[in-house]
Parts: structure tokens; sequence; C-alpha cells
């Protein structure tokens, strides 16, 4: 009799220990720039999806905080209570093409080193990478199975309007580099090893 309320009640600890890990948010999108780190996370309750805005270290969502960020594993830390899960910085959901690049990116007057980037199919991201310029990039699977990068660069003007400053496409091939430097802007991330 023991043994088995014994039983029974590991039974219970494992299963709620797995619904608990199982309940974790995934990253869908996430840049860093040097120590600075920005997530988008979602959670999935009963069926339905529901999708962070950008957070940064120490925001909470659906229950979690975010609590460290490890740019060598590529890996999230959520704390939620006393229990902590970490969880790959990538879509855990199928995609033809996902990739974490890294490198430099320049614009007029600043080099921003140490940038991570999350691309993938679909995905559509805008890096803020000075108080006035955005990078803005859109991704789409070609049927080579290259990515087509549409990106632009977007300046803040005095007005408090946005000013498109250069508009490109870049089509990269999987492993490959990106790279586009003209004049005060460039490009040049790798994928993550």
């Amino acid at each position: 009799m023991k043994t088995a309320f014994a039983r029974l009640r590991q039974f219970a600890l494992l299963t709620l220990a797995a619904s608990a890990l199982q309940a974790a948010p995934e990253v869908i999108n996430f840049y860093a720039i040097g120590s600075k780190a920005n997530f988008v996370l979602m959670d999935e309750v009963d069926g339905q999806a529901t999708a962070s805005s950008w957070l940064k270290l120490g925001d909470s969502f659906s229950g979690y905080k975010l609590d460290k960020y490890n740019a060598k594993s590529l890996k999230l830390t959520l704390t939620q209570g006393k229990v902590r899960t970490e969880i790959p910085l990538k879509p855990t959901r199928p995609t033809a093409y996902s990739a974490v690049m890294e490198g430099t990116i320049t614009v007029p007057g600043k080099t921003l080193n140490n940038v991570q980037v999350l691309v993938y199919e679909g995905a559509d991201l805008n890096l803020q990478l000075t108080k006035e310029v955005t990078l803005s990039l859109k991704n789409k699977l070609m049927k080579d199975g290259a990515l087509l990068h549409t990106a632009r660069f977007l300046t803040l003007q005095d007005d408090g309007t946005t000013d498109r400053t250069m508009a490109f496409t870049i089509e990269q091939k999987p492993g490959a580099k990106i790279l586009l430097d003209v004049g005060d802007y460039v490009i040049d991330l790798s994928p993550a090893s």
C-alpha cells in the first residue's frame, strides 16, 4: 500500500514538472547589441497563442521573468517562482530556414559590435540600432532555399517623423554570411557557431 502511494505521488510530481516545462513560453524573435538583449516570447494556452511585445531582461510575460541571457549558448533563462527554465533562442516550431546571425552593423557615427539577431522565414524585425536609426528586416523564403532579406534603414527626423534613408534586398543562401557595405552603412553578419 505504501509503495503504491509512493508511486502515485512520484507520478503526480513528474506530471506536474512535465506540465510546468511544457508551459514555458518560446522565443519567437530576439536581437542583441552588446549586452542589451530584446526578446519576443509566445505562449500557448488552450490552443490560443499570445505573443509579447519586445521584452528585456527583468521583464515578465505569462508568469515567467526573463532572468538571464547567454550569448554563447544562445539560451534565455526564465524563472517562475523558484523554477528556472532554459529555452533556446530560435523558433521551436518547424521553419524551412532559421539561423542566429552575429557580427557588426555600422551606421553613421557608430559601429555596433556583438550584434546577434534571429532570422527566419516570415520574420519581421525592427532593430533599434541607435536613438535615431532603426533597421527594419522582413524575411521571405525563396524556392531555392535562400532567404531574401528586404531591409530598410529608417532615420528619426527632428520633427518626430521617420525617413527611409536606404532600402535594399539581400539574398542569403543557407549557412552564408550577410554582407552589405554602402557608404556609412555596413551589415556584416555570419551564422553563429
